[in-house]
């Protein structure tokens, strides 16, 4: 991951997080399927992403190295 990150997912509600290293959000967002974050602002670091579907409840989690 460079400058954006680009998010895959199907059509609906969810609330996107972007946790660094300790655990601590650094960007929160709500999306309605697939979107391209800007990821300028943030350091290289590895970061996890929650996804988390608005209507399900259900999660998501990946890891990404910036």
């Amino acid at each position: 991951v460079n400058h954006s990150l680009k998010v895959d997912i199907k059509p609906g509600t969810y609330e996107l997080n972007i946790y660094d290293q300790q655990g601590k959000i650094v960007l929160s967002k709500n999306i309605h399927g697939s979107t391209i974050l800007d990821m300028k602002l943030l350091e290289s670091s590895i970061y996890m992403i929650e996804i988390i579907d608005q209507y399900t409840g259900g999660k998501q989690f990946r890891k990404i190295v910036k």
